[in-house]
């Protein structure tokens, strides 16, 4: 990405950090996440606003975030798939929020129950680029469990003062699931493509 590498050449320049190739390759890399992330989310939070929806779109992403950065999920090849990803997961939550938003309490809890599964099943989801050790997976799966009951509870409490933000947090963790699902099913596709290519 153009602005991560004018941007570590700023640093190098000032002095801020080392001119060593491989400490500038680490910078840049960084920088490319962190910023492919602004975007990402700037662009959820536009689209919301387009939608008048601006408070369910931060919601979204608190949740969304919070959840997903420990259970982890679907990885794109690219920034722009990652980005294009992002928005379809959005539309997806949106949609639901309007399709389901007169559901009784019987769908939200059979819902969340459902959703709950493949967090158990899978989280932290394999990936290639970010390996982790058994400490790390124990870790993160604990508080991919933790944080997914607390915003359950969060989205009770919400429902009992009869608060729309309620539902919207549920359907937010469904997103998160939805997300675990998909990235399960990509690996096995590719495992299937792998085990192809030596036979």
């Amino acid at each position: 990405m153009y602005i991560a590498k004018r941007m570590t050449a700023f640093f190098v320049s000032r002095g801020v950090i080392s001119a060593d190739r491989q400490e500038v390759q680490i910078y840049e890399y960084g920088l490319e996440l962190i910023l492919a992330d602004i975007i990402n989310f700037a662009a959820v939070l536009l689209i919301s606003a387009a939608l008048q929806e601006i408070g369910s779109g931060i919601l979204y992403l608190l949740c969304f975030v919070s959840v997903r950065i420990f259970s982890g999920g679907f990885h794109a090849r690219t920034h722009l798939l990652c980005g294009i990803s992002m928005i379809l997961f959005y539309l997806l939550f949106t949609f639901i929020c309007k399709g389901a938003a007169s559901a009784g309490s019987a769908v939200l809890i059979a819902g969340t129950i459902l959703a709950y599964a493949p967090l158990l099943k899978w989280a932290p989801v394999r990936n290639r680029n970010r390996p982790l050790n058994d400490s790390k997976r124990r870790k993160n799966r604990y508080r991919a469990v933790a944080s997914y009951i607390l915003w359950t509870l969060a989205a009770a409490a919400f429902a009992a003062f009869g608060m729309q933000s309620g539902k919207e947090i549920l359907f937010a963790l469904w997103i998160v699931s939805i997300n675990i699902v998909l990235a399960q099913f990509v690996q096995f596709v590719e495992g299937s493509e792998r085990n192809e290519e030596f036979n």
